[in-house]
């Protein structure tokens, strides 16, 4: 998990998507790619965005923090966001 903190925005980014792809199992990084939704970097919010969407999208607190990134100011993670509510919508009716 130290890869998420790395000071290279392209590392964190790549990190994320990794841990997105293994979904469930990596739920043991979910509070570190919680914190990269602040990031510096767009990209890297947005990847993390996408990464806990597959790894804890159940999470409460994790759809919360989601939601707060609709208000991005790039529009890409914005979007992201939009999607992920969009699908918690569709998963509930």
């Amino acid at each position: 998990m130290e890869v998420l903190g790395d000071e290279e925005w392209w590392v964190r980014k790549a990190a994320a998507q990794a841990l997105a792809a293994l979904g469930a199992p990596a739920r043991p990084a979910k509070g570190k790619l919680q914190e990269l939704l602040a990031d510096g970097e767009w990209m890297v919010r947005k990847a993390a965005v996408l990464a806990l969407s597959y790894i804890a999208p159940a999470d409460t607190a994790i759809q919360e923090a989601i939601q707060e990134r609709l208000d991005d100011e790039e529009p890409l993670v914005a979007a992201a966001a939009a999607q992920f509510v969009r699908m918690l919508g569709d998963e509930r009716n």
